[in-house]
């Protein structure tokens, strides 16, 4: 297992047959397209453009706790290209309410909001996988003294009911699926950490989709010393770290209530039998590098593909308080699962505190990266969407047909029924981002956007990559 760790000085069979006619399509753009090498072209989209994922530098020591040979992997993209370690959406750090106590934080991912990654293992080639593969988190974390604890990282599956973990009698024990025991700690400051190594299944099913992630941290006399993960909230209301370094406030479809089920932070008193709980609304910033699915013409997996990432955006150019990472046109945009996953374009303003401005209406869009191969000169991006109404489920995920394409990595999960190409693009790094205005108005409330990219390789071998698919809930 690798940890890097970085100082932040601040804060199914239909559904091959509709694959095919969107090979069809792309296939029919390559020799126009390879033999132009045209500049950035864009279709239907707006403001949007390229951009380079910037070199990590290790500023500390990294720490190699036990080397673990295995293949590069690709980020989900949670942590943005053109701000990386959310120094953009960093609203301070939390214990989620443990204070002294020691037990575990957790983060829910929702497997209804972003599906169609970590797939290496699928079989057959269409269908649910069995598990979610994953071989790296990135995550901020505060330690206030100069002790260095240890913790642990484990992920669960959905549980009952649902959007709850399935957790075991202990916590920390089975069935959780460990990733990280014993992870060292930072020592005293605040750290973008990065902890790596081999491909680990997460069990999912078509009705128990979620999976939790999970730090466990250890009883410390907080706030004179201890562990606590950072975090992004909806509101300049204090927490533990004191007011709010900045915020982003989601949309109408998740305004009010927070706390509940359809939330995403919860706690577990360290011991046997308490279940985890929800807490009041703050999301975990964090990144997962996920093991993607990818196969060649005779069916052999290609190593040296690491997959593609990819996640919905939300940006918003209204003037409205300083801080907040959705306003004020801020250039990284949000990710998360506030505005990133909850944008407004509505006009419905959530109640007074929020500090909204009047007629806030989100520019949303998508984000998509490859790292191996890069994405750059001979790549054709295809941006898509796919709309509709509470709960219109993803297509089924469905790889690469190889009759059409000599090999490719990640899986179709968007319904290609009714999918729509929304923007072009001939990528200069190894990042690309596209935006489009929606018309604001009430009757999109209740609606939701789904979205999923593809690159085609023209250059090389022509495979085709595709994203993991993301919904945006208006």
């Amino acid at each position: 297992m690798i940890h890097r760790l970085e100082p932040l000085l601040l804060p199914g069979i239909r559904a091959i047959r509709a694959v095919t006619s969107l090979a069809t399509a792309i296939l029919a753009l390559v020799p126009s397209a390879a033999r132009r090498r045209a500049p950035v072209a864009q279709i239907g989209a707006s403001g949007s453009g390229p951009t380079a994922r910037p070199e990590r530098q290790i500023t500390a020591a990294a720490m190699l706790m036990l080397g673990v040979p295995g293949l590069a992997q690709e980020w989900l993209g949670f942590d943005r290209c053109t701000a990386p370690c959310f120094v953009a959406e960093l609203s301070g750090w939390s214990r989620n309410g443990l204070g002294v106590g020691g037990g575990e934080v957790m983060t829910r991912i929702d497997g209804d909001e972003h599906t169609g990654w970590g797939n290496s293992g699928q079989i057959p080639p269409f269908g649910p996988p069995a598990t979610r593969q994953i071989s790296g988190v990135k995550f901020i974390m505060f330690d206030a003294g100069l002790s260095v604890e240890t913790y642990d990282i484990n992920f669960y599956s959905e549980g009952f009911p649902p959007n709850n973990p399935l957790v075991g009698l202990c916590s920390g024990a089975p069935p959780a699926v460990p990733f990280c025991i014993g992870c060292p700690g930072t020592g005293a400051g605040l750290f973008c950490v990065t902890v790596t190594g081999g491909c680990v299944g997460v069990p999912v099913t078509p009705a128990a989709p979620d999976i939790f992630l999970s730090f466990t941290l250890p009883a410390a006399p907080w706030p004179l010393d201890g562990l606590a993960i950072g975090v992004t909230t909806p509101n300049l209301f204090p927490m533990e770290s004191g007011v709010p370094l900045t915020f982003d406030t989601p949309g109408p479809r998740l305004i009010v209530p927070f706390g509940l089920p359809f939330d995403y932070s919860l706690v577990r008193l360290a011991g046997c039998t308490p279940a985890p709980v929800y807490v009041s609304s703050r999301q975990h910033l964090f990144d997962i590098q996920h093991c993607a699915f990818g196969i060649g013409a005779i069916g052999t997996t290609y190593p040296f593909y690491a997959g593609a990432g990819g996640v919905g955006l939300t940006w918003n150019t209204q003037p409205g308080p300083v801080g907040n990472a959705a306003w004020t046109g801020a250039v990284p945009g949000t990710a998360n699962f506030f505005s990133g996953t909850h944008p407004n374009v509505t006009g419905i303003f959530g109640p007074p505190g929020n500090g909204e401005p009047p007629g806030r209406c989100d520019i949303v869009g998508m984000e998509m990266h490859m790292t191996v191969p890069p994405l750059g000169v001979g790549h054709l991006v295809f941006f898509c969407a796919t709309i509709g109404g509470i709960g219109y489920p993803f297509g089924p995920e469905v790889t690469i047909p190889t009759a059409w394409f000599p090999g490719g990595t990640g899986v179709v999960c968007l319904d290609i029924s009714t999918m729509i190409v929304v923007s072009l693009t001939v990528p200069a790094g190894n990042c690309v981002e596209t935006r489009f205005s929606v018309p604001c108005s009430p009757t999109l409330f209740g609606l939701d956007l789904q979205q999923q990219a593809f690159a085609l390789d023209t250059s090389i071998d022509l495979f085709l990559h595709a994203s993991p698919c993301d919904r945006m809930r208006l």
